[in-house]
């Protein structure tokens, strides 16, 4: 998958040093264990994040995309209007990009398939409210992109090509339905000429996708407890071209998240989700092709590949089969919210967006990140 979307919620992750990581590690294990193949243990690796940019409380960063390690993109907007914020490397520097119709637009989710079909999807804001909006960035110029009839509410965003794109609506099921109640979410395929809709029987949480038949969806249905407990069943459906079809999962109940997916070809899908089985936790499953393995003791966040063999889970643990590594904050004595976390194709590097806090700051100022080598120096 090239530039992947990955949204961490907006985290309020306060930073940690590397004794707070050493006994989170304790608390995980040192390796997460395979239900079907155990490994051994490696001793786990720290690295930590970078700041390749820090900006002012005016703004704020919400998606990052990159096409490789000399294009890439972030974009938000500043706080008072409000007005789009859209940043492109070109390799040698990050410069803003004047944006058509800036006032008023607001960018939250972001996909690309080339340098010259880059996304931005959110919404424009009018005295009479907001409506959906998207725009395409075409190697020459901006384009705005038509929108589903109905969509509103944006949860996840892939672009495979100019003529095979995916959006998904917003979480559906509410947690604390049962299971057996019937509930339903859309998602609508762009095929270069209009938007088609389908219906899915769950609540979407992500869509990823790695080709025009290899495109994956994980969902929930409530389990009945209460809504805070946020306890629910979770799901999987692929895309082979031409239907969605439901993908056989453990029949376990997932605590306290939402169930994520990362696909990078169809025989290699991840999904991470806070079930639990007795003592063990933190539920983190890879599909072969055939078969799902379970893995214990992770973190439930979102899946990210990175290409050479690992999984990261959340801006802050990275998976191997060899153990579980745990990267620093990209500052001490600040609390960081991480509103995007991105791969950047053809390397190990990964790309935040996000926020820091003070203790006695009112709003957040904008930053950029990297962790894992260089890239938008």
């Amino acid at each position: 998958m090239m530039g992947i979307f990955r949204r961490t919620t907006a985290l309020g992750v306060a930073v940690l040093g590397v004794a707070a990581l050493a006994l989170a590690l304790a608390g995980a294990g040192t390796a997460a264990a395979s239900a079907s193949e155990p490994r051994a243990a490696a001793q786990p690796t720290f690295l930590t994040w970078k700041f390749i940019f820090r900006g002012s409380d005016n703004a704020q960063f919400d998606t990052a995309t990159a096409v490789n390690q000399r294009d890439a993109w972030v974009a938000g907007d500043y706080n008072k209007g409000p007005t789009a914020l859209i940043l492109h490397w070109n390799g040698k520097s990050w410069h803003s990009v004047r944006v058509p119709d800036a006032r008023g637009f607001m960018p939250g989710y972001s996909d690309e398939s080339s340098a010259d079909d880059v996304w931005f999807v959110g919404y424009q804001d009018s005295s009479s409210g907001q409506t959906p909006r998207a725009l395409r960035w075409t190697g020459s110029g901006w384009q705005n992109q038509p929108m589903p009839a109905g969509a509103e509410g944006f949860l996840s965003l892939r672009v495979l090509s100019g003529n095979d794109a995916w959006l998904a609506s917003t979480l559906s099921c509410p947690s604390d339905s049962p299971a057996t109640q019937k509930c339903s979410s859309a998602l609508w395929h762009w095929n270069g000429t209009t938007w088609q809709q389908y219906e899915l029987p769950v609540g979407i949480s992500a869509v990823s996708g790695s080709s025009r038949t290899n495109v994956w969806v994980s969902g929930y249905k409530g389990d009945g407890g209460k809504l805070n407990e946020l306890k629910m069943h979770f799901y999987a459906y692929q895309w082979t071209g031409s239907a969605w079809h439901a993908v056989g999962m453990p029949h376990l109940v997932s605590v306290g998240c939402l169930p994520e997916v990362d696909t990078t070809s169809p025989r290699n899908v991840w999904m991470t989700t806070c079930a639990e089985q007795g003592k063990k936790s933190g539920l983190l499953l890879h599909w072969t092709g055939h078969r799902w393995q379970k893995f214990w003791n992770v973190s439930g966040e979102a899946p990210l590949i990175d290409g050479k063999l690992g999984v990261w889970l959340g801006p802050l643990m990275r998976w191997t089969p060899e153990g579980i590594g745990f990267a620093a904050s990209p500052a001490q004595n600040l609390t960081v919210t991480w509103n995007w976390v991105t791969t950047v194709p053809g390397t190990t590097t990964l790309l935040a967006v996000g926020g820091t806090y003070t203790s006695n700051a009112a709003r957040a100022r904008t930053y950029m990140a990297i962790i894992g080598g260089p890239f938008g120096r």
